[in-house]
């Protein structure tokens, strides 16, 4: 979770009802910490001019890897060019000579979760794909040989997510707690 303000005790204490591996804000009031600290293996980062990092989104860095066997791995960073639905281009392919495209343009809802999981698509590994929804990802599969795999990964997962939803909404308990047949049955 990263915080764009000062971290409260009030949102401290949300955010310790939640499972959080990364807590980041420019400042933490007193007693947010404390609150914080309550969760396990949690990792907790002040950046005091959070304000500035988009100031250096558009730069590379080069990042620097050691190997056991004394090598090193030099990558640079990727930047992400797509900002706008204008930096977007309509998929279109040629076959045996026919021209293909999509039968409708996305809505500007679509549009804007295309340019969302293409700047979050830059965190992930080689041979990934997103699943996106209102803002939100939904699921993401990665770490296969082809896509064809990942895809399906990330397809598992979204349904996973929202059973886990619906089971918690319906009934306060993840979806694999649940015991009754007929009521994983009518979530599935």
């Amino acid at each position: 979770m990263v915080l764009n303000r000062p971290c409260d005790r009030e949102t401290a204490e949300l955010l310790a009802e939640n499972y959080l591996e990364v807590v980041c804000a420019p400042e933490f009031e007193e007693g947010s910490l404390e609150i914080i600290s309550r969760r396990a293996n949690l990792r907790v980062i002040k950046v005091a001019r959070i304000d500035r990092l988009a100031d250096f989104e558009r730069y590379r860095f080069i990042d620097f890897k050691s190997l056991i066997d004394g090598g090193i791995i030099a990558q640079q960073s990727a930047v992400n060019l797509i900002r706008s639905a204008a930096d977007l281009k309509p998929a279109t392919a040629v076959w045996k000579g026919r021209e293909y495209r999509c039968d409708r343009e996305p809505s500007s809802q679509e549009l804007d979760d295309m340019i969302f999981g293409w700047a979050i698509e830059h965190g992930v590994t080689s041979n990934s794909v997103l699943y996106v929804k209102d803002g939100c990802t939904v699921g993401i599969g990665t770490g296969e040989q082809d896509r064809v795999g990942v895809a399906e990964i990330a397809r598992d997962k979204a349904y996973r997510k929202l059973a886990d939803r619906y089971c918690f909404e319906e009934l306060g308990i993840a979806f694999n707690e649940l015991e009754d047949e007929a009521k994983q049955n009518a979530i599935e």
